[in-house]
């Protein structure tokens, strides 16, 4: 029988009183896979709205335009500059202390798709690091 879906579970982490193998096997799926199919879905839903706003808009100073419309726009745009911001600066701390590798694909990643790509797939790429034989 299959643990109940909980984020301890999710990722593997052992719950009060559960040893840790028992979590791991219990698993419904690796947090890895989790992190992928994120950066997928992150990739996907935006572009569907953005290229949804250049059908209609076209491409042009216009979209920036449109990010600060209203307080509600301005809000989110403002909250997503300053949590990719916070997301470079962890991001190359935990590089640097990691030795994972670069961290300019996912900065490309946050500037070109955006947060909800780039985060998952840094953490896919940090799991699949740690997981590597040394």
């Amino acid at each position: 029988m299959l643990a109940p879906l909980t984020p301890e579970v999710m990722v593997g982490i052992a719950a009060p009183g559960q040893d840790q193998a028992v979590a791991a096997s219990e698993n419904v799926m690796p947090a890895n896979s989790i992190y992928l199919l994120l950066a997928v879905v992150g990739a996907v839903i935006p572009y569907a709205f953005f290229l949804d706003y250049f059908a209609s808009e076209g491409i042009g100073a216009g979209f920036v335009a449109a990010l600060f419309a209203n307080g509600a726009a301005g809000g989110f745009t403002a909250d997503l500059l300053i949590s990719s911001v916070a997301f470079w600066l962890w991001m190359a701390a935990d590089t640097r202390d990691r030795g994972t590798g670069r961290i300019w694909p996912f900065v490309a990643l946050n500037l070109t798709i955006g947060l909800s790509c780039a985060l998952p797939a840094y953490l896919w790429h940090r799991g699949r690091a740690s997981a590597a034989p040394a």
